[in-house]
């Protein structure tokens, strides 16, 4: 089959979990015989129009510079996305997939009415503008809610004009209950993310912390995390300040990039975590694997709208313990292995508790090689991808 896949951007031109997701699930398919065809928007301008990679054709539109008043700003991802598909696609596709909504809108509109059409709901976009709101001003949050009831009502049309459709988790899925209605999420599918075979136990857990520079004589925390308000680093920076001042010894890596950077910063610094904390910025993709075994354990601190949580997934894997707050779908990924890693509540205090308890040594282990056989045998890629394609190809 001849199978288009829109989505946000090409992983890794942009970390990101549904990225990863649609360039797993596009990998996955041309492996398996089909003519796969990713869209995605250009993440800078020097990245090729069309790459052809692990099987998969990778198409990159780049949006024009319409002015704030144009009209034809409120098209501009659909008609870029339409326009490169028609010069590389043609006017001919089998089936759909779609990661990311206004890509999928330009390919529905091409191949709809002759082609399988399905929709990978990552997360309900109005519920996704309003958690980009925290903490910020009246003004830009009033902007960020009208654009997101703008695209609500567009992610209902892509809802109606597509024959299957999928959710990560059953919190996603009540998320679309409480907006769109019980008929649009009782066809929801959940089918869950997966974790692919990079992520194992360490061999030699101190060789890779001297390898990566970090202590080998106190317990290493870890976190990857996008710098934006509702992923809950300033709670945890908040939180390891208190075990400091009670004289923690331990040492925390925030990794990741974001708006929040210098605050954090800044706040690390105010709260005297001094060398206890550091900020390494954006890692390379291909090292990811080595930071999460080299870890003691992973922290997953979000604080709004967690509708999946693969890198819990990816740390457990690794072997590792990931102590998490239980925002949106973390109880159903990190609750399924282990409860007792959940905060009582998404507050600083609580996950004061939950580190405190870890440091203790009174929250549960796992055998690592163990648990990581427990991930893969539920969410390994030969587990979840044969469900994913069944929920969005069909019987095609």
């Amino acid at each position: 089959m001849k199978v288009v896949v829109p989505a946000l951007h090409w992983f890794p031109d942009v970390p990101g979990g549904a990225a990863q997701l649609a360039r797993g699930h596009a990998r996955w398919m041309a492996a398996r015989g089909h003519d796969v065809w990713v869209v995605a928007q250009a993440a800078t301008p020097d990245v090729p129009e069309r790459e052809d990679a692990d099987g998969v054709h990778v198409l990159r539109y780049r949006l024009r510079p319409f002015g704030a008043f144009d009209p034809r700003r409120g098209r501009m991802h659909q008609d870029a996305a339409r326009d490169i598909l028609l010069r590389h696609v043609g006017r001919s596709a089998d089936a759909v997939h779609g990661h990311a909504l206004l890509p999928h809108v330009a390919a529905l509109e091409l191949y709809g009415d002759r082609a399988v059409t399905s929709y990978s709901l990552h997360s309900p976009v109005r519920h996704e503008f309003r958690a980009s709101g925290r903490g910020r001003g009246t003004v830009e949050r009033f902007r960020l809610g009208l654009s997101g009831a703008l695209l609500h009502r567009i992610e209902a049309g892509v809802f109606e004009d597509s024959r299957y459709l999928t959710a990560e988790s059953e919190f996603t899925r009540r998320l679309v209950r409480e907006s769109h209605g019980a008929a649009v999420a009782d066809r929801m599918r959940v089918v869950p993310g997966w974790v692919d075979s990079r992520f194992r136990p360490a061999a030699d857990r101190r060789a890779l912390l001297l390898r990566l520079g970090l202590p080998a004589d106190r317990p290493v925390l870890f976190t990857l995390r996008r710098l934006v308000p509702r992923m809950g680093v300033d709670l945890l920076l908040g939180a390891c300040a208190r075990l400091v001042r009670k004289g923690r010894a331990f040492h925390l890596v925030v990794a990741g990039e974001g708006p929040l950077r210098e605050s954090l910063e800044a706040q690390a610094r105010a709260e005297g975590l001094g060398e206890a904390v550091t900020f390494p910025g954006r890692l390379p993709v291909a090292t990811l694997p080595e930071w999460y075994a080299a870890a003691d354990a992973f922290v997953l601190p979000t604080a709004e709208l967690e509708c999946f949580g693969l890198i819990a997934l990816e740390a457990m894997a690794s072997g590792r313990t990931c102590l998490a707050t239980p925002a949106g779908a973390i109880p159903e990924v990190v609750g399924r292995f282990e409860p007792a890693w959940l905060a009582r509540d998404v507050s600083l205090g609580a996950l004061e508790e939950l580190l405190d308890a870890y440091f203790d040594g009174v929250l549960p282990s796992r055998d690592p090689a163990a648990l990581h056989e427990a991930v893969v045998a539920e969410y390994g890629e030969e587990s979840v991808l044969p469900r994913l394609e069944r929920a969005t190809l069909g019987d095609s």
